[in-house]
């Protein structure tokens, strides 16, 4: 059996996931997720859920937070916020 070598991909319920093959001794492996439906079905709608982000706003929040103008910014579904000296952009699903 070959396996996908996608690290990244959400399915572990694939038969071809990479965590399928433990225990399974000599195993082979491929790069599927330039032609897996199911894959570039979840990548076009990840797309798609972040051309609904206002990149323009988004940008600005970072900045601010860079700045320590404010600690936390929400619009719609997005939020920017710092953790120590990292900082991390939120956005939940709606």
């Amino acid at each position: 059996m070959t396996y996908c070598i996608n690290s990244e991909c959400p399915f572990r319920d694939c038969e071809k996931h990479l965590t399928k093959s433990r225990g399974k001794g000599k195993v082979y492996v491929a790069n599927y997720y330039g032609v897996c439906r199911r894959y570039i079905t979840w990548v076009l709608k990840e797309v798609e859920q972040m051309n609904k982000i206002d990149t323009d706003w988004l940008s600005k929040a970072i900045e601010t937070i860079q700045n320590e103008i404010a600690d936390k910014l929400t619009k719609d579904n997005v939020t920017v916020y710092r953790v120590k000296n990292i900082i991390r952009v939120d956005i939940k699903e709606e």
